[in-house]
């Protein structure tokens, strides 16, 4: 088996032809909410979640271990204030 980099749920979940996020949320049993979540990588995956997503879905363990979490995107915003000089009660 080759080794693939940044292997995302969806794309995995699509190969085995689960091509909506309704699908995958309410074949899975799991809340709307956190079905986007696992959907679009916010979240990783626990290992009881890696194990429901095969037995639901019949996709082989060794490709969901390779899963991971989309990067972050950068925080938006504006910057947190500095502490002020002298730290608290000074």
């Amino acid at each position: 088996m080759a080794l693939v980099a940044d292997v995302i749920l969806r794309e995995l979940l699509r190969q085995h032809n689960v091509t909506t996020i309704e699908a995958f949320w309410r074949r899975l049993g799991v809340t709307k909410q956190y079905g986007w979540l696992l959907w679009h990588g916010k979240i990783g995956l626990s290992g009881p979640m890696i194990k429901r997503i095969h037995d639901t879905f019949g996709i082989p363990l060794e490709e969901l271990v390779l899963v991971e979490r989309e990067t972050p995107s950068k925080r938006r915003g504006p910057r947190p204030k500095d502490p002020p000089e002298g730290g608290a009660g000074a």
